[in-house]
């Protein structure tokens, strides 16, 4: 088979050979698509990959086709997927109690009869600490921003300075 995408529609065919006899055989040929992507855990605001995480291929009826492993690096690949329409699961994660993450779904993924490639489907692991601490950070960030505010209204309202003797001169000096 030329095309390195294309996988046999039968898992596979007997033959039964004759000295001087030739055969005609056709094998029927699907095209076949990739999925990948990377897996970042998002624990003290920056992005670090995760390596070892568990990833699963489920399709329309939510079954498992495919189960991969994340790489040093954090990048997975699901190789050979037939034509059809998926989504990427991640069962659990290693080094934490499952219930500490939250990540968020993957969106649909559709392989097309043509052999679709679907790179750089990325996901985003948050730590509940991590989701704690960004919503403290926008918290203070509208904080800051309300009392940019009324300081500003306060800079336009006129001011009253004032007015003071200077002992070493006997005027009135204002301020």
């Amino acid at each position: 088979i030329e095309d390195p995408f294309g996988l046999p529609k039968k898992k596979s065919k007997l033959i039964v050979s004759r000295p001087g006899v030739t055969q005609v055989i056709d094998f029927p040929v699907q095209n076949t698509g990739e999925v990948d992507g990377t897996i970042y855990l998002d624990d003290d605001g920056e992005n670090r990959p995760m390596a070892g995480v568990e990833l699963q291929l489920l399709n329309d009826n939510a079954e498992i086709v495919e189960t991969t492993r994340s790489a040093n690096d954090g990048f997975y690949l699901f190789t050979m997927v037939k034509p059809g329409h998926y989504t990427v699961d991640i069962p659990k994660l290693g080094g934490g109690r499952q219930r500490d993450f939250l990540v968020d779904p993957s969106a649909p993924i559709e392989i097309d009869a043509r052999g679709s490639i679907i790179s750089d489907l990325v996901f985003l692991v948050r730590t509940r600490t991590a989701i704690a601490l960004k919503r403290e950070l926008e918290m203070r960030r509208q904080l800051d921003e309300e009392l940019a505010l009324r300081v500003d209204s306060l800079e336009r309202i006129p001011r009253r300075v004032p007015r003071r003797s200077d002992p070493n001169v006997g005027t009135v000096v204002s301020e």
